[in-house]
């Protein structure tokens, strides 16, 4: 934690209790691919990770950029 002003095991205590909290099922998303599913998600606030699937070597991922400052709605 950038700046923290407590000590080191309270910093470890706080991003334990975090972890924990963050990771619970009902702030899961699990999806099961079909052909030509598309997902999108906002990289920035949220975290994210792949299991591992048969011939994930040959994957083809795609990946977009967007400055939302940018966009006009």
């Amino acid at each position: 934690i950038h700046d923290f002003p407590g000590t080191a095991e309270e910093e470890q205590e706080i991003l334990e209790y975090l972890q924990q909290h963050m990771s619970q099922e009902k702030y899961t998303y699990t999806h099961n691919w079909d052909d030509g599913d598309l997902i999108v998600w906002d990289n920035w606030n949220g975290l994210h990770k792949r299991p591992a699937f048969d011939d994930m070597e040959n994957r083809l991922l795609h990946r977009m950029q967007f400055n939302l400052d940018s966009i006009k709605f």
